[in-house]
């Protein structure tokens, strides 16, 4: 009995109290923005990175201003077959060179690589679903770890 009103008083105070959180990657309080964003590679990898960039286009003025080239590469290798041959498993990787020119002229190489093992599925459609889902995944934390650099920038 004692330790449930024990747990009852810690989540009175933490809801009372509010702990503050704030996510790392929001748009709202970032001290960036990106002026020219351009793209080389894989045209679906591309779209889906700019599409999660876009909320970062726009700036207020008083923030840092970052012109971005990226050059995409998208690779699926069989890494396990059958005894027939077939394959049964994959590895999908998304590879991103990035090249961030700062407003001073500066410029700044980074490369990202996401990489994933897809089971290989007896309906190919079913397959073909599942890696267009983590070619979409692979992307989101790739962008995520570009925002997260360009905010610690």
């Amino acid at each position: 009995m004692k330790k449930y009103t024990n747990l009852v008083l810690i989540l009175f105070f933490i809801t009372i109290i509010s702990c503050g959180y704030q996510p790392l990657l929001s748009s709202k309080d970032t001290n960036f923005y990106i002026g020219k964003l351009s793209f080389e590679g894989n045209r679906s990898v591309n779209n889906y990175i700019s599409k999660n960039l876009k909320k970062f286009e726009k700036g207020n003025g008083n923030e840092n201003k970052y012109d971005l080239n990226i050059i995409t590469a998208y690779k699926k290798t069989i890494t396990n077959k059958d005894s027939e041959g077939n394959p049964k498993s994959y590895n999908i990787e998304i590879d991103a060179d990035i090249i961030i020119i700062y407003e001073d002229g500066n410029k700044i190489n980074k490369k990202i690589i996401k990489n994933k093992s897809l089971s290989a599925k007896s309906e190919k459609i079913k397959e073909k679903e599942l890696e267009k889902e983590y070619i979409q995944n692979l992307t989101r934390e790739l962008t995520k770890d570009l925002i997260f650099f360009l905010k610690n920038q």
